[in-house]
């Protein structure tokens, strides 16, 4: 590591695989996605402008150009979705959120992480349906950790439906439909410090605080309009 920017191969290791693969064609890249990422860190740490990038990084017209691109195909996104999925389970705990088509929080459930999913969201839409009063949900989306039994379950008890957001290719990362409306919304209430370590003895209280970090967030939504 010549910067404290730079990636470490353990952290390099959690998101190599999100970049396309080489071309058996053409010629190759003279300049690793791991250097350019480097080059990214380091202008996001220091502030420098583009063209003052130290020497021992790729030609800052070069790291340019895969910014701009990896933005415009939200390959950034993508990945700051995939690394807090991976921060979801905390301190042998996990967060199951039911969120509206804007991404407000409709109930947040605190489970153990050796909990599987589908079995977290049975829990989750058991309390949310065992409410007395409630929105009125017949359709929701959820990713491929919730597939199976699940489905056939929220229909019959329920008489809700649920879609299953499938990956098109395991290697890439995308936006995909719908599933960044939660994502979004995990991004909101990783703003909060308290949130992003498992801090509190009861799940319950675990719970509030993510109500917490919504109410505040909402607060501030409505004060500015």
């Amino acid at each position: 590591m010549r910067y404290t920017s730079d990636l470490t191969d353990a952290e390099w290791q959690l998101i190599h695989y999100c970049f396309p693969k080489p071309c058996k064609t053409g010629r190759p890249r003279e300049h690793s996605y791991r250097e350019l990422l480097n080059a990214i860190f380091y202008l996001s740490k220091t502030a420098c402008q583009w063209r003052n990038l130290p020497e021992h990084f790729a030609p800052w017209g070069t790291v340019y150009h895969y910014f701009r691109q990896w933005k415009r195909t939200g390959l950034w996104a993508s990945i700051h979705g995939h690394l807090r999925e991976h921060l979801r389970t905390v301190a042998g705990r996990k967060r199951h959120l039911l969120v509206d088509t804007m991404g407000l929080v409709l109930l947040a459930l605190v489970l153990p992480a050796d909990i599987q999913d589908r079995d977290g969201a049975r829990q989750l839409l058991a309390r949310f349906f065992g409410q007395p009063t409630r929105p009125r949900v017949k359709h929701i989306w959820a990713d491929g950790g919730y597939a199976g039994a699940l489905l056939d379950w929220a229909r019959q008890v329920w008489r809700c439906t649920v879609e299953i957001v499938k990956r098109s290719d395991w290697h890439t990362f995308r936006v995909l439909p719908r599933r960044w409306v939660v994502e979004r919304t995990f991004g909101w209430l990783g703003r909060y410090r308290r949130l992003n370590r498992d801090y509190e003895r009861q799940a319950q209280t675990g719970e509030v605080m993510v109500y917490l970090a919504m109410i505040r967030l909402m607060l501030a939504r409505l004060a500015r309009n």
